[in-house]
């Protein structure tokens, strides 16, 4: 929860609004439900087990960009479940604040190729 808590005061100082952090599944889906957030950052294995892919499948299709933040990234399926990619724990602060326009660039893109480039340290999803 520490490393979880480190995010959030990242993303708070780059300006982003944090609507909460979830510690199993069922938390997980309804923060998003009741929020809307643009981007979910997922870690592989919550409170309840390895049920991060789970919930990186079930945001995407609700069109949540999502990408994963673990210390287990080889747990990630190959497809990373629709996210992004994947940061591994521990990350650089230089990583969270070049994914900011990263995903902002994915947001706006509408399906487009994207021209930013990725954050350092960060593993992309497969194309396709």
């Amino acid at each position: 929860m520490f490393l979880a808590m480190n995010l959030e005061s990242e993303l708070e100082m780059l300006g982003q609004d944090v609507v909460g952090m979830a510690p199993d599944a069922e938390s997980a889906l309804a923060l998003a439900a009741s929020e809307s957030p643009d981007l979910a950052l997922v870690d592989v294995n919550l409170r309840d087990g390895l049920t991060g892919p789970q919930i990186a499948a079930d945001l995407v299709k609700k069109h949540v960009l999502v990408v994963f933040v673990t210390g287990s990234a080889k747990l990630v399926p190959r497809d990373c479940a629709g996210a992004l990619g994947i940061i591994e724990k521990p990350w650089l602060p230089k990583t969270i604040q070049q994914l900011i326009p990263f995903v902002q660039a994915h947001r706006t893109s509408e399906g487009r190729p994207v021209l930013v480039s990725a954050p350092c340290h960060m593993q992309l999803a497969p194309a396709g």
